[in-house]
């Protein structure tokens, strides 16, 4: 939910329209807070899927790669989301609209690169799909303050 501290700042833009700018602080905090929904969500799905789908020899799904992968994306996204909130009249439109086209995108090198790796089966790849869905979910629902 919003707060009041969650209010952001506007400004008149080059051309006139006004521009919303997310302060510093409010971003940082939605940022950290995504980072922590992430990280929960993509350790939620291993560790039930791991109840079904052996995933403890399989590199892409092992803790490490999965953990540091949901911290560059958090941090990715924090990024590109602030500099939407400070360019764009409607950021988090856009910021939805081109996560879900990163997801799309992601899900390509499972489809191409991730069967021919050791241990991966159709089953560990709908994981791994299952995963980067679960953080770009996390990730724009706190970062455009729709949850968190």
């Amino acid at each position: 939910m919003a707060t009041s501290n969650d209010a952001a700042v506007v400004a008149a833009g080059s051309d006139g329209t006004s521009v919303s700018k997310l302060p510093i602080g409010v971003l940082a905090r939605r940022g950290l807070m995504a980072g922590v929904v992430v990280l929960l969500s993509l350790a939620l799905v291993r560790l039930v899927a791991g109840m079904v789908v052996p995933l403890a020899d399989v590199g892409p799904a092992s803790w490490n790669p999965v953990l540091a992968t949901g911290v560059v994306v958090t941090v990715g996204a924090t990024v590109v989301y602030g500099l939407l909130t400070r360019l764009l009249d409607r950021p988090d439109r856009a910021f939805v609209g081109l996560a879900a086209a990163v997801l799309v995108v992601s899900m390509i090198p499972l489809v191409t690169v991730a069967p021919a790796l050791p241990g991966v089966t159709t089953a560990v790849v709908v994981v791994l799909a299952a995963m980067h869905a679960a953080a770009a979910l996390a990730a724009v629902a706190v970062l455009t303050g729709r949850w968190g």
